[in-house]
């Protein structure tokens, strides 16, 4: 039973800013309706409402809606006021530059990994690098970081939960697999994933902890396989993050 306090519009009024999705850049009223499930009069109430506040633009021509500029202003005021991106950005910059690699600070939310800070490599640019961005938390390194704060219960839900799906042959989706991934990192302090989310590309995260010494986010850093090896990353790369990670504490919340 919902709290008294909860306020049904509200809930879906974000039900319509969260139907565009990083695959939709675009909706018509009617793709609204099916992706909601509310009823077309509900929706056009909402979308017009969202419209006026200026947080969806209509084309002209073919009618549809779009996530407007304004949409960035309060995601703005979340990055420059949290104490973790500001903790750390210098740090991840530097750490950018001396390893030439792309480089971020992801966190846990509802059962994803959440890029706060993507950072482009100083020779190779990537399509998707923006604050926000998510990837699956089975077949990522930082992801399976994340699995490891929580008891067997909750893995196992939230594995079960997750659409397991093989981005490439080496993709682990097997859970006794990814467990026993996670109890590797229990052990080594870090996380290495070898080609599971794209081709070529060989992925090293280190936590970063608060005061409490709680798991709050992870460093990571993606290299080509062409250039490097596990072996490789272990004995160059993580010394370097984990000094990194070693040098910021956030307060516990």
């Amino acid at each position: 039973m919902e709290n008294r306090l909860f306020v049904g519009s509200v809930k879906k009024a974000f039900e319509i800013i969260e139907a565009f999705d990083v695959t939709t850049q675009s909706m018509s009223l009617t793709e609204l309706v099916q992706v909601t499930g509310m009823g077309k009069s509900a929706v056009q109430r909402y979308v017009y409402t969202l419209e006026e506040l200026g947080y969806l633009t209509k084309n002209p021509t073919s009618k549809r809606y779009e996530l407007s500029l304004k949409m960035l202003l309060p995601a703005s005021s979340y990055l420059s006021q949290n104490n973790l991106v500001s903790a750390i950005n210098p740090h991840i910059v530097n750490l950018r530059q001396n390893l030439d690699a792309r480089v971020g600070v992801s966190v846990y939310h509802q059962e994803k990994v959440v890029y706060l800070i993507p950072l482009q490599s100083i020779t190779e640019a990537y399509p998707n690098d923006y604050p926000g961005f998510t990837v699956p938390i089975y077949c990522t390194s930082s992801g399976r970081i994340f699995l490891s704060t929580f008891d067997d219960n909750k893995v196992d839900s939230i594995l079960e939960k997750e659409i397991k799906r093989p981005f490439t042959p080496l993709t682990m989706t097997n859970e006794e697999d990814i467990k026993n991934e996670v109890q590797k990192f229990k052990q080594n302090g870090y996380c290495i994933t070898n080609q599971e989310i794209s081709h070529g590309k060989i992925n090293i995260s280190v936590p970063i902890l608060n005061y409490d010494k709680e798991i709050i986010a992870c460093i990571v850093a993606i290299f080509k396989t062409s250039e490097w090896d596990e072996n490789r990353l272990i004995k160059e790369v993580f010394p370097k993050i984990q000094e990194v990670a070693s040098f910021i504490r956030v307060p516990s919340r």
